[in-house]
């Protein structure tokens, strides 16, 4: 019935009526087949605080009707630091091309 596998056997359970299937497997064979890996093209850090900007926003009014959780509550912490470090990074460069 099933090629590689032995002592496949089916019986009828009187009470019930209903077949059960009973497979003694002496050999399996396991395919396993890599998901694609996705290429991670990187951003330009203007896009990353807009980005950020715009889900720190979405997940402020998800905060408002149900809470954080404290994952949720890391990864805001996190964005809001990468969006610091962000916009330290844009007013000293513009502060840099002022001076020059």
């Amino acid at each position: 019935m099933f090629p590689g596998i032995h002592g496949v056997g089916c019986r009828d359970v009187q009470s019930t009526g209903h077949t059960v299937s009973t497979v003694i497997a002496k050999e399996v064979s396991v395919l396993i087949i890599p998901r694609p890996r996705s290429i991670m093209v990187e951003e330009k850090p203007q896009s990353e605080l807009i980005r950020l900007r715009k889900e720190q926003n979405k997940t402020r009014r998800d905060e408002v009707f149900g809470g954080l959780s404290p994952a949720e509550l890391a990864e805001y912490d996190g964005k809001a630091q990468r969006i610091h470090e962000l916009e330290n990074y844009f007013l000293t460069g513009a502060f840099a091309k002022k001076i020059l």
